[in-house]
């Protein structure tokens, strides 16, 4: 593309996305909304594991190998979310939201913030009203993009 030097002098690696400027915007968007989402878990698990006596650094490695598995996550989920199709292939939706509760009431009994946690029960509660229960993760998506 005509302005590949151009971004590539800005970092590698350096994607053209097309024409219209607002479609990096839209991909930095959803890529931030991944990461600060992340990160919300992220420093959560660290304030659970302060609450149970547990020194974050020990939990560290533990947090590392489960970022292992996000790849091929991400896949199966783009994939799923691109064709609107959400089997159960292991952990279904109900399952994935009875652990949600759970961390939910953990957090909460030892005095936690649970505002990060009530959002995603909130959204679970909802899709599992909708009959997503038996179907994967996954079709969260449906329930969040019926917001708009």
């Amino acid at each position: 593309a005509a302005h590949e030097d151009t971004l590539k002098a800005l970092g590698e690696p350096a994607t053209y996305l097309g024409e219209d400027h607002g479609l990096a915007a839209a991909y930095d968007m959803a890529m931030l909304d991944f990461f600060y989402g992340a990160m919300g878990g992220l420093v959560h698990a660290f304030a659970l594991a302060r609450a149970e006596g547990i020194e974050p650094a020990s939990l560290a490695p533990y947090l590392t190998t489960i970022t292992g598995i996000l790849p091929p996550i991400v896949e199966y989920t783009a994939a799923e979310a691109g064709s609107g199709a959400y089997p159960a292939n292991g952990a279904n939706l109900g399952m994935m939201a009875a652990s949600v509760d759970h961390i939910l009431h953990t957090a909460k009994d030892r005095g936690l913030d649970v505002s990060q946690l009530a959002g995603l029960k909130s959204l679970t509660d909802r899709a599992i009203a909708q009959g997503r229960g038996p179907g994967s993760w996954s079709s969260l998506v449906e329930v969040i993009a019926a917001e708009r």
